[in-house]
């Protein structure tokens, strides 16, 4: 090989290797939001568990239950 085919090739791989990087940057960071919106999922429906569960309380206490 001539010196200029292996001087185009080590760029070709370098540009390859910075896009990887890029790319594992980005799922990285798709992973982090994945994971901040599965907390956010998880509280909200703790939430409204105890949001049901004192519904349940208050119905009760009154005699109304109602299938709760």
């Amino acid at each position: 090989m001539k010196y200029d085919d292996l001087m185009i090739l080590a760029s070709l791989e370098f540009i390859i290797i910075c896009f990887l990087v890029y790319i594992g940057f980005k799922l990285k960071e798709a992973l982090e939001l994945r994971d901040a919106v599965i907390i956010e999922l998880i509280q909200t429906s703790i939430k409204a568990i105890e949001s049901c569960n004192n519904l349940k309380c208050t119905k009760e206490e009154q005699g109304e239950n109602d299938g709760f």
